[in-house]
C-alpha cells in the first residue's frame, strides 16, 4: 500500500473542504433554503430599494437635482421631502428618487411628485438624467 505524502493529504482535505462549503452556499443538497444572491431581488433593471431615506447624501441629490431643473426650466421648485428611492451601481451610483416640491412661484401650489435620475459617478460628480412628474 502506498502512503501518499502529507502535504497532498492536506491538499486533497482541503479541496474538499472547499467543494463543500461551495456545495452548501449554492444549496446542493441539505434542502434549505440559501440567500444567494442577496435577499434583496433587484427592481427594474438592477435597481435597489434605499432603505434609509433619512441619508443626508440623498437630500442633497434631490436639492442638485431641483437645483439644474430650476435653472434649465427658469422654476421656482423647493424640495418638501423624498418619497422612496432606489440605487443602481454602475461605474458609480444611479439614484433613482421620488420627491415632493412645491413650486415657490404659485401661491396656490400643493405638493408636486417628480420622479428624478441622478448619476453620481465615482469622483462624486453629479449629472442630472431625468426629472419627470409623477402622479400623486
Amino acid at each position: 500500500m502506498r502512503m501518499y505524502h502529507p502535504r497532498c493529504r492536506l491538499l486533497i482535505l482541503s479541496a474538499l473542504l472547499y467543494l463543500s462549503i461551495v456545495a452548501t452556499a449554492y444549496g446542493v443538497g441539505g434542502g434549505e433554503e440559501h440567500h444567494y444572491p442577496p435577499k434583496y431581488q433587484p427592481l427594474r433593471g438592477g435597481y435597489y430599494p434605499i432603505e434609509n431615506l433619512n441619508d443626508p447624501h440623498l437630500r442633497e441629490i434631490a436639492e442638485f437635482a431641483i437645483s439644474e431643473y430650476n435653472k434649465i426650466h427658469d422654476q421656482k421648485l423647493v424640495f418638501q421631502k423624498l418619497v422612496r428611492g432606489e440605487s443602481q451601481t454602475i461605474a458609480g451610483i444611479n439614484y433613482k428618487l421620488v420627491i415632493e416640491v412645491m413650486d415657490s412661484s404659485s401661491v396656490n401650489s400643493g405638493p408636486i411628485s417628480y420622479e428624478i435620475i441622478v448619476f453620481e459617478d465615482l469622483s462624486r460628480t453629479t449629472k442630472l438624467e431625468s426629472f419627470v412628474r409623477v402622479q400623486n
